[in-house]
């Protein structure tokens, strides 16, 4: 009895099934990187709007617990206010204010400077340039909305609405009931 070798099948992939398992690949990709991108501006914003919020939860409990008035303004360098209310992302400055004039003169204690967010854009209410907390932790004025919005004009803008109470909330739309513009 003669045997035969008969050839061994190959267990590879043919350049058909590689081209098509490819193609499928950066299809798949195309679709999930605009995803991955509008996640990575909303988490942006995100952080932008907690780390506001602590900050003027900072200046509110400041205030109270020193008995004095705190002002929180936009600020360029760092030192005294810019009253730019279009301004805020450029940096702010947490200072007291025993005064009440809502800038920082000679004497009066930096609580905190917020860095600049390159990535975002925070603007305030036109009206509102500044936030003055007094002893009692109330920041009378008319209601302040600051809005969150990414510099790369993508992702889910945000704001926070100020009472006259002092106290914060987050929002997703503005006290009018219309989207969060940074315009």
């Amino acid at each position: 009895m003669e045997v035969t070798n008969l050839p061994s099948r190959s267990h590879g992939f043919t350049l058909v099934e590689l081209l098509v398992t490819l193609a499928i690949a950066i299809l798949l990709t195309g679709l999930a990187i605009p995803s991955l991108r509008e996640t990575l501006h909303d988490n942006t914003i995100g952080s932008g709007r907690s780390q506001l919020t602590t900050l003027l939860n900072l200046a509110r409990s400041t205030a109270i617990r020193r008995g004095l008035s705190v002002t929180l303004c936009p600020s360029d360098d760092g030192s005294a206010c810019s009253d730019d209310w279009r301004g805020w992302h450029r940096g702010m400055l947490l200072f007291e204010d025993p005064n009440r004039n809502r800038q920082r003169d000679a004497g009066e204690a930096v609580i905190r400077r917020l860095e600049p967010q390159p990535q975002l854009v925070i603007h305030s209410s036109p009206g509102r340039r500044s936030i003055r907390y007094s002893p009692d932790g109330a920041a009378w004025g008319s209601n302040l909305t600051l809005r969150i919005c990414s510099r790369a004009g993508r992702g889910r803008n945000r704001a926070l609405v100020l009472y006259g109470t002092g106290r914060v909330r987050p929002a997703e739309r503005l006290p009018s009931g219309g989207p969060v513009t940074c315009d």
